[in-house]
Parts: C-alpha cells; structure tokens; sequence
C-alpha cells in the first residue's frame, strides 16, 4: 500500500480479512484503500462490517460516513457521523465530514458549526478554516472569514487539490492574497481538476525567490488570481518578484493588475472608439469633507450627479449615487473610509426604461459573452436583478447565443481594443 501497489494492497487485506473476518485492522485497511481506488460500495462494505465488529468505537462509524458521503449518500453519512460522534464528542474528522455535506447542501449555520466544532477540537486543521472563511463571508460576517483565513495561513501557505490521477496534464500554482472574497480570482471552476493538480498559494511576506520556496509543490505553469490593486498592491508586487524568481510561464502579469484601479482604467481606456468611459477621480475623505468639496468637484469637472464608493470596494458595497452636495456629509458619516472614488453618473437606461449591464470574459484577448442582467435600478447585479422572469431571461439567452446581434461589427472591435489595453490573459468586465 505504500509502495502505491493499490491492488496488491486490497488482494492481500481481502485474504486477511478471509482467513481472519474479525481482523479489524486489515478491514479498516481494506475499506481505506479500496476509497483510495475509487471503489466505493466495497468500501463502504469493509466498513460496515467494521462498524458491526466495533459498533462503541467512534473510527469505523467516521470511517463508513466519509465513504457513504464520497459515494453520495449524504444522508447515511450524517447518520454515521452522528453515531460516531455520539461516541465521540471530540472526533474532529466526523465534525468536518458533517460540515463539508451540510456545506453541499447549502445549509450554512449548520455547516459553520460544525467546522467551529472541529477547529476547537485541533486548531491546526487549515482546510477548515478556509472552509469557514468562505461560509463566513457567505454569511456577510467578514471579520469571521478574516480572522478563520488569518489562522489557516498561520499553518500553512499552499492549499492542494490533486487530479488523483498520476497522468494529470499540469501543475498549476495559484498565487492568492489574503484577504476577503474581492481580493483574488475566483479559480473554483476555472481548471479541470481531472487533468490538473491545483495548488494555491497565498503569498503573504518576501517571496523573491528561492527563500521558502523549497515547500512548494512543483509547477508547470503559474496563474496569478490576485485581482484587487487597491486593497492588495504589496501583495501583487510580492507576487510580481516571485514570478520572475520562478521562471515559469505565467498568466496575468501582477504589473497588469496593478493598473486596473478604477481611475487609472477609465483614463487607459478613454479614446476607444465607440466607448463612452465615465471620468472617475480618486479622493481623499479631506477632499470630500467642507469645505474642499466645492474646489474638489470644480477643479475634477464633476457635475451632479455622481458616484461615490471607497476605493478597494465592489459588489456596490457602500456605493452611492449623490445628487446634490448636501448628501455628500451623510455618507461620509455612515461609511468609515479614507480613499474613494468620484465617477461622473450616465443614466444608461433603455427605452422600456430598464438598465442592462452585459458581463464579457476575457480570455487571451479574447471577449466571451458571460451573463445579461436586466433590472429598473441603475446598480444592477445579477443576483438581485430579479432574472427568474421569462422575458429576461429570454433575452439573455439570446444574448448569450448570438451576442453579434447586439454588437455589431464595430462594437465587436470595440471590445476587443479594450482586452488589447487590459492586456491581462484572464479578466472580466461590465
């Protein structure tokens, strides 16, 4: 079995369990490597006799729920890890077995407690606390995902997710940030992790080069998710040095990044033919505040109305539309930022008096239609742009067939002069 001689392995514990069934230890080894080879209804067997030759010990009830729930019996499984953990208050694994289906089945608060109950039992469980970060953030509760993520890269820096096959394609290493969700590429569906080993990497202090890098895990290629310039900047040069340490292919200059603030995109892209780009100016809380706002909004040609968000914010978290200069003091009271940014408002309303904001991948240059999203509120985002309704979805839809039919052939080259500027390999935009 060490040797990775899988079936050798299972022939010999089946012999054993044969001249000896009650030989607990073979069975447990037999049901562990049979999980490793994929063949789960046996090894959901091996442990089940297990279970009956042991049924007040805690592991074969965990054993047989991490099986069950590999084999997608998601409700026996939280039957066994229940009874192992009626055994066992203090089995971790059977906590994570139960949090990781719960997660699954989208039952949130149950899988966060169930997660919190194992890392009090062994802190040093990495994975969970990433898994609690993401729910927490889920949740809306970003101190929770910060502190949860902050003990995980305390442990450890490199989170694996191997093919389970020895022919896998490539080694991809996923350079990351801490931080919240905005931070980094979302990579979860990016990579056919069939063909693929997938290690994320969260460069948090000097990575220029060969120091530390010896825990690596070997790569063929480097993508580097981290996205958010103004939250995470140290972080990208960190990740620039690191690259040219390496000396791997790479994807996603961090350089490139670095230029996609909100004002240093809408003057690069300002001049595209077709393109109407909203001026947008960085400001100090100082600048915001009377009396500066008068000689502010004159010195940078903004005209009522305008948008106001904290530099470093997306999702329209704490995104205003202000109409008159009296709103400005109100929000800087209810919004605890130094830095924000000042774009001029279009009210880019259709004739039926909907706002359609049409979301492109990028992909070596090239634009990928991705989702349509109709709503009557000029701050659209797809989840609460109510498009369960047929006639938007409809419309979508078509979009997503032939978006040439929206965009002609002009507009087409439009949207490519503006992956030319990004210049990045993998990037996307409204």
């Amino acid at each position: 079995l060490e040797q990775g001689h899988l079936d050798d392995a299972i022939a010999a514990f089946r012999a054993a369990t044969t001249l000896r069934p009650d030989h607990v230890e073979a069975l447990n080894r037999l049901g562990g490597a049979l999980r490793q080879k994929g063949e789960l209804d046996a090894a959901i067997a091996a442990f089940a006799r297990l279970v009956a030759l042991q049924p007040d010990r805690a592991e074969p009830h965990n054993n047989l729920g991490v099986a069950l729930a590999e084999a997608g019996r998601s409700t026996e499984a939280i039957e066994a890890f229940q009874r192992a953990l009626a055994i066992d208050p203090r089995q971790s694994e059977a906590h994570v077995g139960l949090g990781t289906i719960f997660r699954q089945q989208y039952r949130l608060d149950d899988a966060m407690q169930a997660f919190r109950r194992a890392v009090a039992i062994d802190p040093a469980l990495a994975d969970v606390h990433m898994a609690i970060y993401a729910i927490a953030q889920a949740l809306g509760d970003k101190a929770t995902a910060i502190a949860h993520q902050r003990q995980a890269l305390q442990v450890k820096r490199v989170f694996s997710e191997w093919s389970g096959t020895a022919t896998a394609a490539r080694n991809i290493l996923i350079l990351n940030a801490p931080g919240d969700w905005q931070a980094n590429i979302p990579t979860d569906f990016l990579f056919d992790k069939t063909r693929n080993n997938l290690h994320t990497y969260y460069i948090c202090d000097d990575a220029s080069g060969a120091a530390g890098n010896a825990a690596l895990p070997p790569c063929d290629i480097i993508f580097n998710a981290i996205a958010e310039p103004d939250a995470v900047r140290p972080n990208l040069l960190l990740a620039e040095r690191f690259i040219g340490a390496m000396r791997k292919p790479s994807l996603n200059d961090p350089r490139r990044v670095i230029e996609t603030t909100r004002d240093h995109m809408a003057a690069m892209l300002q001049g595209i033919e077709h393109c109407l780009i909203p001026r947008v100016r960085r400001a100090t809380r100082h600048d915001l505040s009377a009396p500066s706002l008068d000689r502010f909004l004159a010195a940078s040609g903004a005209a009522l109305p305008i948008l106001i968000r904290p530099a470093g914010a997306h999702a329209g978290n704490d995104l205003a539309k202000i109409d008159n200069r009296d709103q400005v003091a109100g929000y800087l009271a209810d919004v605890a930022a130094d830095e924000f940014y000042v774009t001029d408002f279009v009210d880019y309303s259709n004739g039926d008096s909907h706002y359609r904001k049409y979301r492109f991948i990028y992909i070596g240059g090239v634009p990928y239609p991705f989702h349509l999203a109709v709503s009557k509120r000029w701050m659209v985002h797809y989840y609460n742009a109510d498009m369960d309704s047929a006639w938007k979805r409809d419309e979508e839809c078509r979009f997503l067939a032939v978006y040439t039919q929206r965009f002609d052939a002009s507009l087409q080259r439009a949207l490519e002069t503006i992956g030319k500027a990004v210049g990045l390999d993998y990037f996307g935009i409204d």
